[in-house]
C-alpha cells in the first residue's frame, strides 16, 4: 500500500490546506502536458491525484489512517540482523542537576527556599525573586513632589 502522505510530501498531521497546497504544486510539476513522453512523471501525476483523492476526503482519510495503523502493527519489528539502531545525540541537560541549575539562575533553592551563595562566596542580599511587590509599587505608587 502506498504512503499517500509521502506521495504528497506532507506529514500525517497535515491540515487540509497544506495537503491542497502540496497537491497543486506536485500536480503542476508532474502534469503530462509539461512532461510529454516522461512515463515516470505520468505515473507520479497519477499517484499524486490518487493520494489527494483519499486525503482530501475526511471519511476516506480516516479509513486510510486506520488501515495504515493496522498495517504498521503487522510489520515485523526490526531485529539485530536488520542493521544497527539509530544513534541519538546526547543531551547536555542533566535532570539530576535541575535544583542546582534553578538555584543558579533564580538565586534560591526551590525546595528549601534558602538563598544561594553567589560566585564570590557571599550570600545573595536580594529578596525572594518571586516577590514582585517592589515592581508593583514602582508602577502604581504616586510620585512625591
Amino acid at each position: 500500500m502506498k504512503d499517500f502522505y509521502e506521495v504528497l510530501e506532507v506529514n500525517c498531521n497535515a491540515d487540509p490546506s497544506e495537503i491542497k497546497k502540496n497537491y497543486r504544486r506536485l500536480s503542476k510539476k508532474y502534469h503530462p502536458d509539461l512532461n510529454q513522453g516522461n512515463q515516470t512523471a505520468e505515473q507520479r501525476f497519477k499517484d499524486v491525484n490518487e493520494a489527494y483523492a483519499v486525503l482530501s476526503n475526511t471519511e476516506r482519510r480516516h479509513e486510510y489512517d486506520r488501515k495504515q495503523g493496522a498495517a504498521a502493527e503487522k510489520k515485523p519489528k526490526p531485529s539485530k540482523e536488520q542493521g544497527p539502531k539509530p544513534k541519538f545525540a546526547k543531551s547536555s541537560f542533566d535532570v539530576s542537576n535541575i535544583s542546582r541549575q534553578f538555584e543558579h539562575y533564580f538565586g534560591f533553592d526551590p525546595q528549601s527556599k534558602a538563598k544561594s551563595v553567589n560566585f564570590h562566596g557571599n550570600q545573595h542580599q536580594a529578596k525572594d525573586p518571586l516577590d514582585t511587590s517592589d515592581i508593583f509599587e514602582g508602577f502604581f505608587k504616586p510620585k512625591k513632589k
